[in-house]
């Protein structure tokens, strides 16, 4: 009896799950996703900068680390990719040498901003929202 119970609710959840856009379980975009990071030369000067690196999603959320070697910066993405493929991402991290930051921070100052990203399928593209330009592009892995 146990199992033909078991065997009901999973169904249920699944066809609940379908009704409201997706399977109860994992997400839309789970997966491991290449990022190409690149922001060119800024307004004030900084020197331009492209960022290859890779981020997990999982249950649609995103997360992922590129640390520069030598201590020479770094950045975590993160945040939630919404049903429809649209983020809203964070990017926290400390900045390189100051001729790449903007204003020519000191290396090692603390840096965050906002991706505005949309995914579609295997792919996507954003924006960082503050201070300088810079674009992403996703890709995904596997």
């Amino acid at each position: 009896m146990l199992s033909r119970n078991f065997g009901f609710t999973l169904l249920v959840l699944y066809a609940c799950s379908v009704l409201i856009g997706g399977p109860a379980w994992g997400g839309n975009f789970d997966g491991v996703w290449a990022v190409k990071q690149v922001c060119p030369r800024a307004p004030d000067g900084a020197l331009g900068y492209t960022y290859n690196y890779t981020v997990t999603v999982r249950d649609d959320a995103l997360d992922g680390e590129h640390v520069v070697p030598n201590n020479n910066g770094s950045i975590r993405l993160h945040g939630t990719i919404g049903q429809d493929g649209t983020a809203y991402l964070n990017a926290d991290g400390v900045t390189g040498p100051s001729q790449y930051s903007v204003k020519g921070v000191a290396k090692g100052s603390p840096v965050h901003y906002h991706v505005s990203a949309k995914f579609n399928g295997a792919r996507g593209s954003g924006t960082r929202v503050e201070q300088r330009k810079c674009e992403f592009t996703f890709v995904k892995s596997d």
